[in-house]
């Protein structure tokens, strides 16, 4: 096939992806947030704060949905989640996740129009394969992708977790949100009294997500960019 005609046929391609992100899908379904997976078959006195994170009586859940075939994968993701959520490593189990569209892959949506072009169409082919990529619930593990998919969202998931367990340790305690911090898997009080994380799951599991948490400024990173074991 000639190189006029593999051109002709990629932009055939894309310019087809783009209709259906644009029309055939919708902007309710491209809008749309994915179903939380975790809320499937979620236990007694557990908190599924997101796709992300869950946390019982027993201990931390981290999913990583990320395949890991020996890249180290699995140990990053697991990581972007605990630095906001405060966690020693090995402070917690790691899980695959069941397959869902709320693990789509955005980044490697992105990867299918070359990053030098940056012209208004291939923002708009960008545009149309993230959407593609959603409503498909495309999860998929390949192409140096998981850490451009992963490194805002998944430490959003941790502070969205955290931020929930400090204000459910603020109703349990009476002590203002402000005056709580957390460390290592606890919610610390001003008088120094800890309360773990795992013994907060059931009342934070009553409370909606705080959705607007704060990430923390890099200075403050334990894990990531730091060296740890797998």
């Amino acid at each position: 096939m000639s190189k006029l005609a593999n051109v002709a046929r990629r932009t055939f391609l894309v310019g087809s992806v783009a209709v259906v992100g644009g029309v055939a899908f919708g902007t309710y379904l491209v809008r749309k947030t994915p179903a939380n997976p975790l809320q499937d078959g979620k236990g007694d006195g557990e908190a599924v704060f997101n796709p992300w994170v869950k946390i019982d009586a027993k201990g931390i859940t981290l999913i990583a949905p990320h395949t890991d075939v020996g890249q180290g994968v699995r140990s990053v993701q697991a990581a972007l989640i605990a630095e906001e959520l405060d966690l020693e490593w090995g402070q917690f189990s790691v899980e695959p996740g069941p397959p869902s569209a709320a693990y789509y892959n955005s980044a490697l949506a992105e990867e299918q129009v070359p990053a030098i072009d940056t012209s208004i169409a291939a923002q708009a082919q960008r545009t149309a394969m993230g959407a593609v990529f959603k409503v498909l619930g495309l999860q998929l593990t390949g192409g140096s992708s998981t850490v451009p998919d992963s490194f805002d969202k998944l430490r959003m998931a941790g502070a969205s977790a955290r931020e929930t367990l400090k204000l459910a340790a603020s109703r349990q305690s009476g002590v203002p949100l402000d005056k709580l911090k957390t460390e290592k898997g606890t919610v610390v009080l001003p008088d120094g009294k800890r309360l773990p994380y795992t013994e907060l799951a059931s009342a934070a599991g009553t409370i909606a997500p705080v959705q607007d948490g704060t990430l923390r400024d890099p200075s403050q990173w334990r894990l990531i960019g730091k060296p740890m074991q797998r």
